[in-house]
Order: C-alpha cells, then sequence, then structure tokens
C-alpha cells in the first residue's frame, strides 16, 4: 500500500436489499446543493463523491451505491421493485434494465437536487451526460461530449466545467486505426440546464498531452497541462522533454492566460484559500513541494518528498526518511504522523469528514476500497469501513 505512483497521465460484492434506499436517498434529494457554491471534483479512481448526508461510489461491476453517513449503511442506487440488478446488455429489455447500472468509465455529481452522471466511451472518444433524480429514476441525456477520459472537474451555479480532449488517430502496418500519440484538449463549459457545451478555450495538439482542472478560487478556474516534445514511450522520458504549464480561466471576463512559470512533470496538486500545492519530480526520485500564492503569484519551497507525495484534505502527505508526514499550508509547518495506517492505507479522495480509498484487508484478501473519518485517521484508530466491492462490509 505504500506504493505511490506518479500520477503522469491518470487512466485507469454482495447486492444489498431495497429496504430502507429510498428513505436513504431522500434525505440527500431533500438537501441537494447550496446555491452559490463552486464544488471541485477530483474523481481520478471512478465516480466516487461525498454529499452532506453521505457517499456515492461504484462497486467493482460499475453499479452505483451510496452510503449514508448517518444510518452506516451501503444501498444500491435503484429504485425498481424486484430488480435483479444485473448488468445490462444489448439485448436486455428496457424493464429489466437496473438504474444502477453504468457504462463505461463514469464519473458524477450532484446539482440542483439532481443526480448527473458523465458515462465515457474511450473507444468512441465521446461522453454522455445523464441527470435524474437522486434514487436514479427518471434519467434524462443532457448532451454529449467529446472527450475520452476525464478525471478533475468544477461544477458551479453558472454550469459544468472540465477538459475535452481528442487522441489523434493514425494507422498501423496493417491499416489499422491506433492512437498517434498526440492529443487535443480544451476547456468545456455546459450548460445544465439545456446541455449545450461550449468551448471556451482554443484548442492545444501536443505529445502525451494532459489537461487537468486544479480547482476554483475567486471565480477563476485553475488548470493544469502537462505536455511532451515528442512522443513518450515509456522509456524515453529525458529525451522526449517533459513540460508542465498553469492556467487559469475567468469566468467572468473569459480570458485565460498562464500564471506560474513553466516546470517538469510532478504528481499531483491541490488549490484551498488561495494556495496551490503541487510538486516536481527531481533527478534523484524525490518530489519538491511548492506553495504559490495565487494572488501574489508568489512561490516558495515547503517540503520534500522520498516518495510522491497525496494530496487529500487541503494537505500533501508525503515520506521523509522513511517516515509518514504531512504539509498543512494553513499552519506553514510539516507535521508527523504518529502512527502507521498508511502502511496499509492509499488515499484516493476526500469524502466530506471521511478519506476514501483502498486498504489492505487483514484476511490476505487483498486490497479494497473503504471510508476513515478524518479524525480517526489522525488519530490513528483503525476504524476502516468497507464499502460494497466484492467483499463483506466490515474489516474482520
Amino acid at each position: 500500500m505504500r506504493k505511490r505512483k506518479a500520477r503522469w497521465i491518470v487512466l485507469i460484492a454482495a447486492i444489498l436489499v431495497l429496504s430502507g434506499m429510498a428513505a436513504v436517498l431522500m434525505k440527500t434529494r431533500e438537501k441537494g446543493e447550496e446555491s452559490g457554491e463552486a464544488s471541485w471534483f477530483n474523481q481520478a479512481m471512478g465516480l466516487a463523491f461525498a454529499t452532506e448526508d453521505g457517499f456515492f461510489h461504484t462497486d467493482s461491476r460499475n453499479f452505483l451505491y451510496f452510503y449514508d453517513f448517518q444510518e452506516e449503511q451501503d444501498v444500491i442506487v435503484c429504485n425498481k421493485p424486484d430488480c435483479r440488478h444485473e448488468e445490462i446488455q444489448e439485448d436486455t429489455p428496457e424493464e429489466e434494465k437496473c438504474n444502477a447500472y453504468l457504462s463505461g468509465l463514469t464519473c458524477g455529481f450532484v446539482s440542483g437536487k439532481q443526480l448527473y452522471v458523465i458515462e465515457i466511451d474511450p473507444a468512441r472518444q465521446q461522453a454522455d451526460i445523464v441527470r435524474s433524480d437522486m434514487d436514479r429514476s427518471g434519467q434524462e441525456k443532457v448532451g454529449t461530449l467529446a472527450l475520452h477520459y476525464l478525471d478533475t472537474f468544477v461544477v458551479t451555479d453558472d454550469g459544468l466545467y472540465l477538459a475535452g480532449s481528442q487522441q489523434e488517430m493514425t494507422k498501423d502496418e496493417a491499416e489499422m486505426e491506433i492512437p498517434s500519440g498526440r492529443a487535443k484538449t480544451w476547456l468545456y463549459r455546459v450548460d445544465l440546464k439545456t446541455g449545450e457545451a461550449k468551448k471556451v478555450t482554443k484548442e492545444s495538439v501536443d505529445y502525451n498531452a494532459a489537461f487537468q482542472i486544479a480547482g476554483i478560487w475567486e471565480e477563476k478556474i485553475y488548470c493544469r497541462y502537462s505536455y511532451f516534445d515528442q512522443l513518450y514511450d515509456g522509456s524515453n522520458f529525458e529525451e522526449a522533454g517533459a513540460h508542465t504549464s498553469w492556467y487559469a480561466y475567468d469566468i467572468e471576463s473569459g480570458a485565460y492566460e498562464a500564471v506560474l512559470p513553466d516546470g517538469g512533470p510532478g504528481s499531483g496538486f491541490d488549490i484551498g484559500k488561495g494556495t496551490l500545492l503541487y510538486d516536481q519530480s527531481e533527478a534523484d526520485g524525490s518530489y519538491t513541494i511548492w506553495q504559490a500564492d495565487l494572488k501574489t503569484k508568489e512561490v516558495t519551497r515547503c517540503a520534500v518528498s522520498e516518495t510522491a507525495p497525496l494530496y487529500v484534505d487541503g494537505k500533501a502527505f508525503i515520506q521523509k526518511d522513511g517516515r509518514d508526514q504531512y504539509y498543512d499550508p494553513a499552519a506553514g509547518e510539516i507535521k508527523s504522523l504518529n502512527h502507521h495506517l498508511l502502511d496499509r492505507f492509499y488515499f484516493w479522495q476526500d469524502a466530506g469528514e471521511y478519506f476514501y480509498g483502498a486498504v489492505r484487508r487483514e484476511d490476505s484478501l487483498g486490497d479494497t476500497p473503504a471510508l476513515i473519518r478524518k479524525d480517526d485517521f489522525y488519530a490513528g484508530k483503525d476504524r476502516f469501513v468497507l464499502v460494497t466491492w466484492n467483499s463483506p462490509k466490515e474489516l474482520p
């Protein structure tokens, strides 16, 4: 679990009965999303996000579940009576289709008291945005976008902001279409009421290009653009020439401009209260963590990690001399973890008052997705809750 991969280009269960599902989801449906709030999402590991009342996630078969924080129960998001919750095939009758089943790569969010799921078909390089009630009833397609992968995005009252992307294709010796290694990227704005999608930045085309939304602050959406001078094939890193650029898109004016000097490759980033945390990999395999003031553009070196940092809870989790630590930008200092939970737990993302990630099971059955309260984590209490995957609900 201590193996931390630099995410240069991130690509990628027992069925519960329906009893209690409507009540669990009703609370979230009634509260919905507070008006005027902007939310940033990082779903590099697939659809997973928290609401005030619970946590949406998928199982190993791509069925949608909701873990209720108060009730401490995980329910499948399907309100069809007597549904068998089976995967949907081309010949599955409409009345037998499970509402909880999602196709392709998926991301999701809640807006205006409705649930939105983005279903991505990498082969077609297209994604459908599907809107529904919180229990997945009343599904309707909002629109279709050109993209082959998605991990980060922002939702505001103004709409959905995400990266569009298209891989350029070429033909091999057998005349089969294959990716050329170059990708076209841009920033989309999607009106969630009408489904209208507009490209709000110019298209960029580069080798191994990756365009990510780093966060939002004071009506500006911050973006990270990574690319190579020539095709990176996994073995020519130095020769290929890696670059990372930082940009800001002003929602009100539409201006899109560079905000920080170009740098080399890194593993991640985090934005909070006017501060951008990010890292750069060094020749010795270590990572330097930098803190940028988004108002003054002043950049300061704040930490060094022996492994790729992980960014959750507004902090950068690092290793120094084999010990787990984290840099807290609010305090401006490095703090040590007085426990070894990260020996068996790997962060995926924030989940409200919880962390979501993969935990190594004590029964030697491998790793499985789990939640842990943040206060329990910092206190070193291994109170993991396994969400529905292909395993029992509690650790032995």
